[in-house]
């Protein structure tokens, strides 16, 4: 069967500075958001999905908002702030960065990857893998590729795998649907707070990915 070309796709960016600064400079506001657009006209289920991610709002009043509009309200948002305290040198910034990072000729793979700093002791970091149905654009999810009894199966693996000298709230967790595939292994990724102190950072467990008890629900073609 001949492989399908590849996915073309153009990116975009929307960024606002405080005060003009460059956002190379440590010391600058700046919100950039970077996202895809997929131009093969057929897989429009793709950009719906990418349109449903690509803003790094947290308030769902604002999810809805024209990227333009977003990024110019959160450096209005530091402006009042430096004017309320003056006295504050510590600069604010969100990077939010989406991505198509993997492709085969039934899946399609795009990473949505956040940092932000808005005050406080420390910033966020948030990195999320979405699997997605090429022709659909439909996500996949755990319980699309294995069943109960598999994924209490990759619960005991991962707990199993990871360092012992990782600081968890728990010994034992389980999958999540954070996840990335490729043709042999499969790797779940944890974000701070999610089984381990933000100390912890992101954490990426690997697992073969045919850890079958029984025949999983649907199959796909993987990515090399």
């Amino acid at each position: 069967m001949e492989e399908l070309p590849p996915i073309p796709v153009a990116y975009e960016t929307v960024l606002k500075t405080y005060n003009n600064c460059d956002p190379e400079d440590a010391e600058c506001t700046y919100i950039k958001i970077v996202y895809p657009s997929v131009l093969d006209e057929s897989l429009t289920g793709i950009n719906h999905f990418i349109d449903s991610i690509k803003s790094p709002a947290f308030d769902p009043d604002k999810l809805s908002w024209p990227l333009d509009s977003f990024a110019s309200d959160f450096i209005k948002t530091y402006a009042a702030f430096k004017d309320e305290y003056p006295e504050s040198t510590t600069p604010w910034f969100i990077n939010y960065v989406v991505e198509l990072v993997g492709e085969s000729d039934s899946l399609v793979t795009i990473i949505s990857d956040l940092e932000e700093y808005t005050g406080g002791v420390h910033g966020n970091k948030a990195i999320f893998y979405h699997n997605l149905d090429r022709a659909s654009g439909e996500k996949l999810f755990l319980n699309d590729l294995y069943d109960s009894e598999e994924q209490d199966l990759i619960g005991k693996m991962l707990s199993a795998t990871i360092d012992s000298t990782r600081v968890l709230f728990s010994p034992h967790f389980y999958p999540n649907n954070n996840f990335t595939l490729s043709r042999d292994s499969i790797t779940f990724l944890f974000n701070p707070y999610e089984i381990a102190p933000y100390s912890e950072g992101v954490i990426q467990l690997t697992l073969p990915r045919h850890i079958r008890a029984s025949q999983g629900t649907n199959q796909v073609e993987l990515m090399d």
